[in-house]
C-alpha cells in the first residue's frame, strides 16, 4: 500500500490577507492554483489506470466554483505588477491541456471502492490543492483534523467546522475532528499548540492512518498537509522509536517545495521511504517561469 504526502500550492502573500480568516488560514493564491493544476493532470496521466468510483465530476464542479472569478487572469502574486506577458505565459501552460475528466469515465464505470482516496488538512490551501486532484482521479476526499499545520490551532483558535467547510465543498468527508464534529484535532490546554502536543497529535493522526489502509486494502492514498507537520509525520511513521521525539520545529528533515510529493509504503506492518520532494509536475511550470522572467 502506497501513500503519497502533498505539501499545499503557493497561499497568499501576507499582504493579500484582507479577511480575518484570511490571516490564519489563508487560502491558494493564483500560482497555488496554478500548481494545484498540474499536479492533478500528473496524477491523472501515472494513477488514473486504477482509478474507480466517487463523484468526481461533482467534485470537479466544486473546485471550478472556488476558484476566484479573475485567477486565470491576475498576475502570479495579488499586489504585484506583473500583468501581462508573464501571467499571459503562465495562464497557456495551465490551460494547454485540461487535466482529463478521468473522474467522470471511471464513475460510469461503476462497481466498488475507489482504489485511490485523498486525505487532506482542513487548511484551506491544502484543501484547494486536493480538490482538483480527487476531481482527476475519481476519488473521494476526506478532510482529517488532525493534518493542520504545527502550531496553527490551540484554545485561542479551534479552527474551522465541518459545516464551515461544507459550505466551499459539500462532497467532504470527515476524520479526526474534536468530538462532536465540531473543530480541528486539537486536545492540548495551551493557547497555541506547542511541540509536545504535534508530537501526540501526529502519533493518532498515523495510527487512524495504519488502520484505515489495513481495513480499506486501499492501493493508493494521497495526504495533502503542510510542510512542518509532515517532516514530523514521516519522521514518525518511518523511524518509529526516535523520529517523532528529535523532531524540532524549523529543523526539517524532509523537505517540500510547494505540491512536491514523498512516497512511502507500507509492507508488512513496516513503512520504507520510495521518493522524496518529487516536483516533476513543475519542470515545464519552472521553465515557463524562467522564460517570463526575461521579459521582465
Amino acid at each position: 500500500m502506497r501513500v503519497v504526502f502533498v505539501r499545499h500550492g503557493k497561499q497568499i502573500g501576507t499582504g493579500s490577507r484582507e479577511t480575518e480568516r484570511d490571516k490564519w488560514d489563508p487560502p491558494l493564491s493564483t500560482q497555488g492554483h496554478q500548481q494545484a493544476e498540474l499536479l492533478a493532470r500528473h496524477l491523472a496521466a501515472t494513477e488514473a489506470g486504477g482509478a474507480a468510483g466517487g463523484g468526481g465530476g461533482q467534485v470537479r464542479a466544486r473546485y471550478e466554483a472556488m476558484l476566484p472569478s479573475d485567477v486565470r487572469k491576475e498576475c502570479l502574486e495579488k499586489g504585484v505588477s506583473q500583468v501581462g506577458t508573464k501571467a499571459k505565459m503562465v495562464e497557456r501552460l495551465v490551460e494547454k491541456e485540461k487535466p482529463p475528466e478521468v473522474a467522470d469515465a471511471a464513475a460510469a464505470g461503476g462497481g466498488g471502492a475507489a482504489p485511490v482516496c485523498c486525505v487532506t488538512s482542513p487548511m484551506r490551501r491544502a484543501l484547494q490543492t486536493a480538490a482538483p486532484s480527487a476531481a482527476a482521479l475519481g476519488c473521494r476526499i476526506v478532510c482529517h483534523g488532525a493534518l493542520f499545520e504545527y502550531g496553527c490551532a490551540g484554545l485561542a483558535q479551534p479552527g474551522t467546522s465541518p459545516d464551515q467547510l461544507r459550505a466551499d465543498c459539500p462532497e467532504l468527508e470527515f476524520a479526526g475532528f474534536s468530538e462532536g464534529l465540531s473543530f480541528w484535532d486539537y486536545q492540548g490546554t495551551e493557547q497555541k499548540e506547542n511541540e509536545p502536543e504535534a508530537r501526540l497529535r501526529a502519533a493518532r493522526f498515523s495510527e487512524w492512518l495504519r488502520a484505515d489502509l489495513l481495513s480499506s486494502k486501499r492501493p493508493l492514498t494521497l495526504v495533502f498537509a503542510h510542510q512542518t507537520y509532515m517532516d514530523l509525520l514521516l519522521r514518525l511513521l518511518l523511524e518509529p522509536e526516535t523520529g517523532a521525539e528529535e523532531w524540532r520545529y524549523g529543523a526539517n528533515r524532509f523537505k517540500f517545495r510547494h505540491t512536491a510529493c514523498a512516497e512511502l509504503r507500507l509492507e508488512a506492518g513496516k513503512w520504507s521511504l520510495l521518493s522524496e520532494n518529487d516536483a516533476r509536475h513543475l519542470e515545464r511550470f519552472d521553465e515557463v517561469m524562467k522564460e517570463a522572467a526575461k521579459a521582465f
